[in-house]
């Protein structure tokens, strides 16, 4: 009778460890590949940020050019001599056309991370909040510099179209940003007695370098989590 016991104990014992093994398999089989699409996901994230970088640099220029214009358009309203018109008007035209150009992080992959769950199998606490910083965060900062610079350019060009005057074509441009050839310009005998000409400049001045600054803000981050998934791509 006693060996009866034992014999179906062993059997039973048999059974119940086949069966952790099971769980503890296929446990491993399902991490493994979760892991193995983190990593992936990782990889594409990498690609990505190192196209939005090459944006950011594109209209960061940009935006240096749209400073470099403001600054001649204030030291002309208060030099004595005053610039020639076709200079004017080239200046007023890149500052009215650029000065709200945006960037909008591509969040397509980062979107695709919170979705399958791979977020929470990073293992760097770090590389997680940078992330969550970048997409979440920033981006809501970038999108509200962004409404408040169209909607100051908005106003800046609906402020200056009776003083300043354009007509443009487009010229083939290798960049997103097709570059433009000043065909008309024409500036109106009152433009220097425009009361509010320089607190528009000096204006979007301010909003365009506070922008800036938050591009660099982006790319620092960007370069820091470009590391970090290398750091964790290559741990055993």
């Amino acid at each position: 009778m006693k060996n009866v016991f034992f014999k179906y104990l062993l059997e039973f014992l048999v059974i119940f460890l086949g069966i952790l093994l099971s769980f503890y398999i296929d446990g491993r089989v399902k991490l493994n590949a979760e892991t193995e699409n983190k990593n992936q996901l990782l990889v594409q994230l990498s690609e990505v940020i190192s196209e939005d970088l090459k944006q950011l640099q594109i209209i960061d220029s940009t935006l240096f050019s749209v400073e470099e214009s403001l600054s001649y358009l204030i030291d002309d309203l208060l030099s004595k001599s005053k610039a020639s018109s076709k200079e004017l008007a080239l200046n007023h035209l890149n500052v009215g056309g650029r000065m709200s150009l945006s960037f909008f992080p591509n969040s397509g992959i980062y979107k695709q991370i919170l979705s399958d769950g791979a977020m929470k199998l990073i293992d760097a606490k770090e590389l997680r909040s940078t992330i969550s910083l970048i997409y979440e965060h920033n981006s809501k900062r970038s999108q509200a510099v962004n409404r408040s610079l169209d909607d100051f350019n908005e106003l800046f060009n609906g402020y200056f179209y009776p003083y300043v005057q354009t007509r443009t074509a487009n010229e083939k441009s290798k960049t997103i940003y097709a570059d433009t050839k000043l065909v008309y310009h024409s500036i109106s005998p009152d433009y220097y007695k425009a009361t509010s000409a320089f607190g528009y400049y000096y204006g979007a001045s301010n909003l365009v370098s506070n922008y800036r600054s938050l591009l660099d803000v982006f790319k620092e981050e960007y370069k820091n989590v470009l590391q970090l998934i290398q750091i964790e791509l290559n741990q055993p």
